[in-house]
């Protein structure tokens, strides 16, 4: 995977933009030597379940990246256009492994159950399967089968 620091993806957002749109690969963001963000696709993004929270042109996004990166952060992904095509997708680091794993991601606030095992993320059912939640993977099994193991 492709290693830039935050400076360097500010000063060469559109090339990096066009490079993930053209090779599907991710772009680690470094700032003080420690992943800070990542470009992905937005096939990647939406494989996983996730939308953008915002856009940005690029140079936009390079006038005003400290936001940018903070907004990824805090709000959620952050598309960034090249040439009028959104082009790649700023992601947090974690949203970024969550990615990596493909899985898709469950956000919510309340995780909780009922008597017979049901798990609800914020008072909506879990399908049974894998997910990307909390920073690990939470496996739901269905209430209505034997474990394996």
């Amino acid at each position: 995977m492709t290693t830039v620091t935050a400076a360097d993806a500010r000063d060469r957002l559109g090339t990096l933009a066009a490079q993930v749109r053209d090779t599907g690969r991710p772009i680690t963001i470094t700032a003080d030597g420690r992943p800070d963000a990542a470009l992905v696709t937005l096939d990647a993004l939406t494989s996983v379940g996730l939308t953008l929270a915002g856009a940005w042109g690029v140079r936009e996004a390079r006038a005003d990246w400290s936001t940018v990166r903070r907004l990824a952060a805090t709000a959620g992904p952050q598309g960034i256009a090249h040439r009028d095509h959104l082009a790649a997708v700023l992601v947090d680091p974690r949203t970024a492994d969550e990615i990596a794993r493909g899985l898709p991601v469950l956000e919510f606030e309340v995780l909780s159950s009922d008597e017979e095992g049901r798990l609800y993320a914020d008072g909506t059912p879990i399908p049974p399967g894998r997910y990307a939640a909390a920073g690990g993977v939470l496996i739901v099994n269905d209430p209505n089968q034997p474990e394996e193991f």
